[in-house]
């Protein structure tokens, strides 16, 4: 028995000769015989080998056409036809299958993520469309700005579950999505006047009796080398004490930011600084210590983090832009070149 090759969407092979029994008996005209057949609807849970063989070559076999309409769980569909083995099966709950319903508003994980938002209608039976709406009704607009961009980042985390197994904690999507949202907020802002300087922050003093320590990374792929530095300065702006340290390779800049900040309270417990005001200008390490839930090498560096300050007295953690961090950030580049630490 002749095996037949995968579908291919693309590939039209020669037309076959018909066998006599395609033909009635007495009438012989090619025109009374079935054409074309419509197939309407396919089932959420369609196999790749169901779509083969509805679409396998037989004798008389043309072409076929595979519309999708929008309507229904269709994306498998799609990607079987491709010859891509992709599950039905939502990848994030393994329980239900896939719709985008589910996924976005039904899903265990989704529910996690959606546990961060104050107000937030959800029902059992909602639809997404419905339930954008009915959010957009009763939501501030920022808020509901992060329910978009929350959607979009769960849809991130399952392609990543899905083509490279890799897994999310749901308070890490909502603090991204929250991360991301600033920043486009922060880019869309006009500037109307060439010279406000409203956006410029400029490095303050701390108060009387606290010392300010700034720290910052710079990452350079030529040399595949990480610099770090600090600078700690009293409630007059005098210089105290400052260090830059070389860490071969390149890191990714979040895990060079919060490096950068461990290795900075490694050096204030080593030289007994107390009372101590930390800035940065990484905002994910700033927001990354506000939440202990975090499961992944970043997160291990920020769990380090809380520990080392733990030990101090009195110590804060404070986000700034890079204008109010240029000495520290300076000193970070610098040290990229060192053979060693320096103070």
């Amino acid at each position: 028995m002749a095996l037949h090759q995968p579908y291919d969407p693309y590939f039209r092979p020669q037309p076959l000769p018909l066998p006599d029994y395609a033909y009635t008996v007495g009438n012989k005209n090619e025109r009374d015989m079935i054409r074309t057949l419509f197939v309407s609807g396919l089932p959420d849970d369609v196999k790749a080998r169901e779509i083969h063989n509805l679409f396998c070559r037989r004798p008389g076999f043309e072409s076929c056409q595979l519309k999708y309409t929008g309507r229904g769980d269709q994306d498998a569909v799609n990607l079987c036809l491709k010859r891509v083995p992709c599950p039905t099966v939502c990848n994030l709950c393994a329980k239900s299958p896939e719709t985008v319903d589910h996924l976005l508003i039904h899903c265990e994980f989704a529910k996690k993520c959606w546990r961060n938002f104050q107000t937030l209608s959800t029902h059992e039976d909602s639809h997404l469309k419905d339930w954008i709406i009915e959010n957009m009704n009763i939501m501030e607009q920022s808020l509901f700005c992060q329910l978009l961009v929350t959607c979009w980042k769960i849809w991130e985390v399952r392609n990543q579950k899905l083509w490279n197994n890799q897994s999310a904690h749901p308070r890490t999507v909502v603090d991204s999505a929250r991360s991301f949202l600033e920043a486009w907020s922060t880019v869309q802002k006009p500037n109307h006047s060439p010279r406000s300087h409203s956006a410029h922050e400029r490095w303050k003093n701390p108060p009387e009796g606290r010392l300010k320590l700034n720290v910052d990374a710079a990452i350079n792929s030529n040399f595949k080398a990480t610099g770090l530095g600090c600078i700690l300065r009293n409630s007059f702006g005098e210089f105290v004490a400052a260090r830059g340290q070389n860490w071969l390779g390149c890191y990714q800049p979040k895990l060079a930011e919060a490096i950068s900040v461990r290795e900075a309270l490694k050096w204030l417990k080593e030289r007994n600084f107390d009372n101590v005001i930390v800035e940065t200008d990484a905002l994910l390490v700033i927001q990354g210590l506000k939440d202990s839930d975090f499961n992944s090498s970043f997160g291990l560096i920020l769990e380090d983090i809380r520990k080392l300050a733990s030990v101090f007295n009195c110590i804060s953690f404070v986000f700034v832009k890079r204008s109010a961090n240029t000495v520290a950030h300076k000193l970070a580049r610098e040290a990229v070149f060192y053979a060693d630490c320096r103070e």
